[in-house]
């Protein structure tokens, strides 16, 4: 499943406040909510999926390690 980034995504929680207010001043909105332009696009590799997998479950269970310690 890709994952999509668009122009300006750093500002989204302020573009989103921002875009609100502009529609509560009684802003159309098909111009305050246009969508932004695609900055990139991100495409799963199988090949590393394996070698991070691995990786994770080695996380997943140090951390359930550290979790049943301190829950002792």
């Amino acid at each position: 499943m890709p994952v999509v980034t668009h122009k300006g995504g750093e500002t989204g929680g302020a573009l989103g406040a921002a875009r609100l207010a502009c529609l509560a001043a009684g802003k159309p909105l098909a111009s305050v909510c246009e969508k932004p332009e695609v900055y990139k696009t991100w495409y799963g590799d199988p090949v590393r999926h394996t070698a991070l997998m691995q990786r994770y479950q080695q996380f997943n269970a140090l951390y359930r390690n550290d979790l049943n310690y301190r829950n002792q």
